[in-house]
């Protein structure tokens, strides 16, 4: 064996002890259980215990309520204190509840089982907003906020490993590397949940002992598109295997991919497609879009509609609109449906499938209305829209990912875009960028809370700001 592969592989043995090490350096179950009493909720969703002459520090237990006094565990050191299990609780909340799922609370598919939905919406909407406000940004209206439904989520990644017998498939618990099978799941899609047994029966039937890996799943509006993502090549007879599982399946599009280079076609029966639902007054009733293999699509499709329907009216008299972090168009594309169509609606995005399929969309929209229409693949965290580019524009749409749009504030700010839609999948990020705005003078004039992950602490939002 060469000297530099030994070298290497002494590396990683090196940092899989530090890893460890660290991990058990940070372990606190060698101490006694304490008995607590929970003060309020974090934005994280665990229940916060003060620091108090027992214990001088913040102890967060996750599937806890206000008011609950409970015998806990501690777990593991957090940055801002310590962890800690439930082990009893010696007085409950009124909001508890029994979970209806029958993997909670190890699952960590979702987090608010154990609470009724009433005081899950409540403490969740009061969360953001407060956060919101509490940072500067004071909307002029809180718009009605959107509340995804049981069953509604249309996409999901699952977490496989292939033992010598069988094969565990399902959602992995909150900070662990552990998969809980679902059990009684009432968050996910009818036809998602009905196909995650065949889904885990064809990667038990297709792929040798040992292998693990994800499994990606869009639900569209003819069936299921599925990408297996594991970083082994797939053999010859795994492939063979996994397609012919797959024909009798309700899987329409089989892929899978290393987690770097794009998905590699396996099997497709259809084109998988999804009516984009255009807002009320457009000239069309709906766009037809093919999403790439992997296509990041908003995990509740009503959501999007939401989400579109006020693009559509916040930005019904722009003329020239930029689309910012703009995926397939599945927000902006609406505005070219507008009886008087914008003069330009130009669209910008990371990834190249999504650009292309853009531009299939443009492709299908009248002549009159794709002329206006442009787009192309750039990573707008390295190399933002600059003040000089953006100044032919009267207003831009950003949805970007969770890292937000730090790079683009500015040269937004600075060539006077005067309105601008901003959607964020992370209040934080969401918080820093609008405060950008908020400092150059912009107003909020309505702000609306996003709640797609249903009984998760997770929420996102959408908001209008206008430069007087």
């Amino acid at each position: 064996m060469s000297s530099h592969k030994t070298k290497r592989r002494s590396h990683k043995a090196q940092a899989k002890r530090s890893a460890r090490t660290k991990k058990n350096a940070d372990s606190l179950s060698h101490l006694p259980p304490l008995s607590v009493a929970i003060d309020h909720l974090g934005d994280k969703g665990h229940g916060v215990v003060l620091p108090h002459a027992e214990h001088k520090f913040r102890i967060y237990v996750p599937h806890s309520l206000p008011g609950e006094k409970a015998v806990v565990q501690p777990k593991r050191k957090l940055p801002t204190g310590i962890e800690a299990e439930i082990i009893s609780i010696s007085s409950s909340s009124r909001a508890r509840k029994a979970p209806d799922c029958q993997a909670a609370p190890a699952c960590g598919g979702c987090q608010f089982q154990h609470a009724e939905l009433g005081f899950y919406h409540e403490w969740k909407e009061q969360c953001i907003k407060d956060k919101v406000e509490q940072a500067g940004i004071i909307p002029r209206q809180w718009l009605a906020p959107f509340r995804a439904e049981p069953f509604s989520r249309r996409r999901a990644r699952f977490a496989f490993l292939r033992l010598a017998n069988s094969t565990v498939f399902g959602f992995r618990e909150r900070a662990s590397h552990q998969i809980v099978p679902l059990s009684g799941c009432m968050i996910l899609s009818k036809p998602i949940l009905s196909a995650v047994e065949a889904i885990r029966a064809m990667l038990d039937q297709s792929l040798a002992a040992g292998l693990s890996g994800e499994v990606e799943v869009n639900q569209c509006d003819n069936g299921l598109d599925v990408v297996i993502i594991m970083k082994p090549e797939l053999s010859g007879e795994s492939i063979r295997q996994l397609v012919e599982h797959a024909v009798s399946t309700g899987i329409i599009r089989l892929s899978c991919h290393d987690g770097k280079l794009a998905p590699e076609l396996l099997y497709q029966r259809q084109l998988p497609a999804l009516a984009w639902v255009m807002p009320s007054g457009a000239k069309r009733d709906v766009i037809m879009f093919h999403p790439p293999a992997g296509a990041f699509l908003q995990s509740v499709s009503a959501a999007e509609h939401i989400m579109r329907a006020d693009c559509y009216s916040a930005l019904f008299s722009a003329t020239r609109i930029i689309d910012l972090f703009s995926g397939s168009g599945s927000l902006g594309l609406a505005l070219a449906m507008r009886p008087h169509p914008p003069k330009k609606l130009a669209a910008f995005d990371i990834s190249q499938s999504a650009i292309t399929a853009f531009h299939d969309i443009a492709r299908n929209i009248a002549s009159d209305v794709s002329s206006r229409l442009m787009a192309e693949q750039r990573n707008l965290h390295d190399d933002p829209i600059t003040e000089a580019e953006l100044s032919e524009y009267d207003a831009a749409i950003l949805d970007p990912p969770r890292s937000g749009a730090k790079q683009q504030m500015q040269p937004l700010v600075d060539a006077s875009v005067s309105k601008i839609v901003m959607v964020s999948c992370h209040i934080n990020s969401f918080i820093r960028d609008a405060a950008v705005l908020i400092e150059a003078g912009y107003i909020c004039h309505w702000a609306r809370h996003i709640d797609q992950f249903y009984l998760t602490s997770h929420s996102e939002c959408i908001a209008y700001f206008e430069r007087p």
